[in-house]
């Protein structure tokens, strides 16, 4: 019995069934019944998902609290890496960036793969700017050059009403692709 009811938690959570259901019977399923919920990457990947789902319905606290849990007792190295940013992403939209900071700072390690660290590298930004702390974001973008960090760079010199440089930046974005073509 309990290898089938393991079987229909992965299909609700890992397949996308769970899909149908409201989000809050969603989490609340979950939660009830967390002890079929496979160990290791299906587990997280599960979790994950529901996150996201969360997220879309602008449940921005109970998707943070998975993916703290995440963070904080599950996942390791590159994975918890990436949780992190993910969680980060949701605290900004939720209009908390001391905790987008937070779960950043908790898990800086080296040897991240280039695009992490650059992802990481703008939540960062975004939450300085938040926080009004428009200088440390300056120092994070400005070695930056892509399209996101140029135009958080140039709210950040606009934020610290230093218009040349923000006027500068804005001029500097690289072209995206697709524009100007044809």
């Amino acid at each position: 019995m309990r290898i089938r009811l393991t079987d229909y938690f992965r299909r609700l959570y890992l397949d996308g069934e769970a899909d149908r259901l409201d989000p809050i019977q969603a989490v609340g399923l979950f939660y009830e019944f967390s002890s079929l919920a496979p160990v290791g990457p299906d587990g997280d990947q599960m979790i994950r998902k529901l996150a996201q789902r969360l997220v879309a319905f602008d449940l921005l606290d109970p998707a943070a609290q998975l993916l703290q849990h995440q963070v904080d007792n599950r996942m390791r190295g590159v994975g918890k890496a990436v949780i992190a940013a993910d969680l980060a992403r949701i605290y900004l939209m939720d209009k908390r960036p001391d905790r987008a900071l937070a779960a950043i700072s908790s898990t800086r390690q080296p040897s991240l793969p280039a695009e992490i660290v650059l992802e990481r590298r703008l939540l960062e930004a975004a939450a300085y700017l938040e926080l009004g702390r428009h200088d440390h974001a300056v120092e994070l973008l400005q070695p930056l050059d892509v399209a996101e960090a140029r135009s958080l760079l140039a709210q950040a010199y606009w934020g610290d009403r230093r218009w040349t440089e923000a006027r500068q930046a804005d001029r500097a974005r690289p072209a995206e692709p697709g524009i100007g073509a044809g």
